[in-house]
């Protein structure tokens, strides 16, 4: 059986219709891939480059860690680099929190010497390592409460200050010296008698 011209014509434009409608389909998922991907590297970008930030910020370490955009992810962005900015903040404060307690435990205000507590650890370790020559001097200020008693604990607070200046001046890595308590201050030297 022969087909028709009509046959023919209708087959041949049939056909051309499909080619062109598979083409334009095939290049339109082309063209859209390409799109997408271009559109998703712009949204993951910068979370992958927020997320980088956010490594180097787990020490809290601030430096070269914020970044501004001006987009759509700028309000996290923004929340972000609010976040890094309180969390060095209070790391700073702990910190400062941390020396001061310490200086609290092992200093005497008044004076600036060590105290009883870093005394009583230095004396300690030094035993346990096995010092092998020491020495102890405890000490205190003659007739002390009779100058509170009678010139004010202003003046004997003065007294303190100036016996801890005093005794200050001759600290070293051999030896520590603290005021204990009150008017009682003590003097530990380890090492060699030569050091002495």
């Amino acid at each position: 059986v022969c087909a028709s011209s009509y046959e023919r014509d209708f087959n041949r434009g049939a056909y051309v219709i499909i080619a062109f409608t598979c083409m334009f389909t095939l290049l339109s998922l082309l063209f859209g891939v390409l799109l997408s991907r271009h559109f998703i590297r712009d949204v993951t970008g910068p979370i992958e480059r927020l997320l980088g930030a956010m490594k180097k910020a787990e020490p809290c370490d601030a430096g070269g860690s914020q970044f501004h955009r001006k987009d759509e992810i700028d309000g996290l962005v923004v929340g972000y680099n609010d976040l890094i900015g309180n969390i060095t903040a209070a790391n700073r404060e702990i910190e400062d929190g941390k020396l001061a307690i310490y200086r609290l435990a092992y200093h005497d205000a008044l004076t600036n010497l060590p105290n009883r507590n870093l005394f009583k650890a230095k004396v300690e370790s030094d035993i346990q390592d096995g010092v092998a020559t020491a020495m102890l001097v405890l000490m205190d200020i003659r007739s002390f409460r009779l100058i509170n008693t009678l010139q004010g604990e202003g003046v004997g607070d003065e007294v303190l200050r100036r016996v801890g200046e005093i005794l200050g001046g001759v600290r070293d890595e051999t030896r520590i010296i603290s005021r204990i308590s009150g008017d009682e201050f003590g003097v530990w030297v380890s090492g060699t008698d030569e050091e002495w």
